[in-house]
């Protein structure tokens, strides 16, 4: 009998998906379906830090789609590898920047060269 095994990665590529669709989809949802999603993804990847509350706003002032991102990434990270508190406030402060920086364009349209042309100043 073949026993069926949910992974970390099946569960996250679903959430992926569906964050994806949502964000493809924004105009077809609710927008308080979708605040609710978004809201749910910060609390998961802030929960924990020291100021908690300045991080989950900072992430509500960026582009729905950035902050997808971030928080898919930061999701996964917590999941794969365990990092410190430390880390993961270091990395939501350092993407964060990057998108506000950037004007929230979304990161999926930027591509190395455009990130590097605009670090060495």
């Amino acid at each position: 009998m073949r026993k069926s095994v949910t992974t970390a990665v099946t569960i996250i590529t679903k959430e992926k998906e569906k964050d994806e669709i949502m964000v493809n989809n924004a105009k077809s949802l609710y927008p308080s379906s979708l605040i609710f999603w978004i809201d749910r993804k910060i609390e998961l990847v802030t929960a924990d830090l020291r100021s908690q509350h300045k991080f989950s706003s900072d992430l509500h002032r960026l582009s729905t789609e950035n902050t997808l991102i971030i928080s898919n990434y930061i999701i996964a990270m917590k999941t794969e590898i365990d990092r410190s508190d430390n880390y993961r406030r270091d990395n939501i402060r350092i993407l964060y920047s990057l998108s506000n920086y950037n004007k929230n364009i979304p990161f999926k349209t930027k591509i190395r060269d455009d990130i590097i042309s605009k670090t060495q100043i």
